[in-house]
């Protein structure tokens, strides 16, 4: 008797992994528009995150 095999491959990606900064955005775009004017701290900027490849509002970094 042979085994059942499902008619598509098993799922190679694994899930995304938690990020530190919060729930990302996509794209830079949806992070901008995500940033509405006159509510909450007008000096954040969209950063792209190295740690999940998404993009999050924070501010921006100093330089020392």
């Amino acid at each position: 008797m042979t085994r059942w095999k499902p008619p598509h491959p098993a799922r190679s990606t694994p899930p995304p992994a938690h990020c530190p900064n919060g729930r990302p955005y996509r794209t830079a775009a949806l992070a901008a528009a995500a940033l509405i004017p006159g509510y909450g701290n007008p000096h954040l900027t969209p950063t792209a995150c190295q740690c999940c490849r998404g993009w999050h509002n924070q501010p921006p970094k100093e330089h020392p």
